[in-house]
């Protein structure tokens, strides 16, 4: 039998990253940062309410610019990118016909740069709806083989009503470039939420395109993680939505110094070339160690949704201190993966860093390192804002969070490279370590005889797919050799995916079925 031997390093790395001031003007908060992947020179970020920044040395200096649209501009900034160097900036409305908060917020809008962020078309928005209807907490992404956009949203029936007659629910629109229109808003979620903006509230949906033509969306809802996935680029849907993690204390949770602070999930998927193309990965953070005792969690699916690993614990602090408002990226040359967080581990007090964890094999393993320069102390008499940004391109990290310094909040980037980082050290044993628990025994093309040895002395599964991610075969809690015959399964020729997962290890044999 195999032994593993877990390391698990807790040191504080002594590796110091650059900080770099994005703006302080007005007090911003809630920053969004997106790396060109056509050019990581030219980087883009946005803060609340109507911030707009850019930077045509790779973040090195940055330049400021007041968002306009004549549908207003009222904060929740997204910044994504597309493969022709092209940058989204999605935001709330604040419609200058009407004049209460937050009945301005009637639609979600959609700006555009051409020129890296220096300048911005006027914008189009979807989900125009009339009071006492809100639009709130919108976030896109970029589909980087069509480069078509999706934008998920929640829809208030009347913000912060207590009446059960009114709830939130999620909503979806998809643009196929600027000035082609947006789809009709359709709904994604048949659970619905209160109108209180708490754990209670439908909230945090976040997509993510497929390979091929698919889109996936998680958020969360009752202190849980609910999923949902079109094969059709969101014109059709799961007609009801499955929950595949539990987020006990829910998306909006306590932390002391912060007057809110939310957790909320992001969904990810692999469109690198690496070993871990098509990998859905989940990132969220909750309070299931305790009150005080925030963490980072991270999931994924090699099968498109249809089964999920266990909660992994990405901050490697001992027990006891907070870890939150996590944000993530992939790096999508690479297959890398980037969470940032605060953290307190290094206090006894409200005092916070900021924390990045990486990892190199899909999410098997992370490593945190340490990346603001020093710490700040915030106050909950004043807001922080919800969420901070990570974004990254073959190799070109930058990390954005804001900081609160005697109640005024400034937005910072820290300057990462991964040739500075430490390929060698992680929470749990890389995959590359545990590679040779699986062998195949079969000929490839093969007429239909598929057999697996193992030799991990753990229960392991087996998941069969084919290319377009549609589940064959599932066979749980085996733990020597698994056989079965392709051609008793009623499968064509074609190209299978045969991958065995335990809690360690995961390797993916490409089968070749030739009838």
């Amino acid at each position: 039998m195999l032994f593993l031997i877990l390391v698990i390093n807790v040191a504080v790395r002594a590796q110091q990253f650059q900080n770099v001031l994005i703006g302080n003007m007005d007090s911003p908060e809630e920053i969004s940062i997106a790396i060109s992947t056509k050019d990581t020179n030219h980087i883009v970020a946005g803060a609340n309410l109507n911030n707009a920044y850019y930077s045509t040395n790779g973040g090195y200096t940055w330049q400021d610019v007041a968002l306009t649209s004549p549908y207003g501009v009222f904060g929740d900034p997204c910044l994504v990118t597309d493969t022709g160097g092209n940058f989204y900036f999605y935001h709330l409305a604040q419609n200058p016909h009407i004049f209460n908060w937050p009945d301005w917020a009637d639609r979600v809008i959609l700006q555009t740069s051409t020129d890296g962020g220096q300048t911005w078309d006027t914008g189009t928005y979807t989900g125009l709806n009339t009071y006492p209807k809100v639009q709130d907490k919108a976030w896109g992404a970029v589909d980087p083989n069509t480069n078509y956009t999706a934008v998920c949203w929640t829809q208030f029936d009347e913000y912060l009503s207590p009446s059960p007659l009114d709830s939130s629910r999620l909503m979806f629109s998809l643009s196929k470039g600027p000035g082609k229109g947006w789809s009709a808003p359709l709904r994604i979620a048949a659970l619905a939420g209160d109108c209180a903006d708490v754990g209670t509230t439908v909230e945090g949906c976040v997509p993510a395109f497929g390979l091929n033509e698919e889109i996936y969306a998680t958020w969360g809802l009752n202190d849980t993680i609910y999923f949902n996935s079109s094969p059709d680029t969101g014109n059709t849907w799961m007609p009801r939505e499955k929950a595949i993690a539990t987020q006990p204390g829910g998306w909006a949770y306590s932390v002391p110094g912060l007057n809110r602070c939310n957790g909320m999930a992001v969904t990810m998927l692999d469109h690198s070339n690496s070993l871990n193309r098509g990998n859905l990965y989940v990132c969220w953070s909750d309070t299931r160690n305790g009150a005080e005792d925030a963490d980072v969690f991270f999931i994924k699916s090699n099968d498109s949704g249809n089964t999920w690993s266990a909660p992994l614990r990405v901050n490697d602090d001992p027990p006891g201190k907070e870890n939150f408002m996590q944000a993530s990226c992939i790096d999508q040359a690479t297959g890398d993966i980037y969470v940032l967080f605060f953290d307190r581990r290094n206090y006894s007090d409200w005092n916070t860093d900021v924390y990045m964890a990486y990892s190199f094999n899909g999410g098997n393993s992370f490593t945190n390192v340490k990346v603001s320069a020093t710490p700040f102390m915030p106050d909950s008499n004043y807001f922080f804002g919800d969420y901070i940004s990570i974004s990254a391109h073959n190799g070109c990290v930058r990390a954005a969070w804001m900081r609160m310094d005697g109640g005024n909040t400034a937005v910072w980037e820290g300057i990462i490279n991964k040739s500075q980082l430490d390929t060698t050290t992680g929470i749990t044993a890389p995959l590359q370590t545990t590679r040779n628990y699986y062998t195949i025994e079969s000929a490839n093309p093969t007429t239909g005889r598929c057999v697996i040895h193992y030799t991990g002395g753990q229960p392991f599964d087996v998941f069969i797919t084919d290319l377009a991610g549609r589940a064959v075969l599932q066979k749980h809690n085996l733990t020597e050799t698994f056989y079965t015959r392709l051609d008793n399964l009623g499968l064509q020729s074609g190209t299978y995916l045969v991958t065995c997962r335990n809690e360690y290890a995961e390797k993916t044999f490409k089968i070749i079925l030739m009838r």
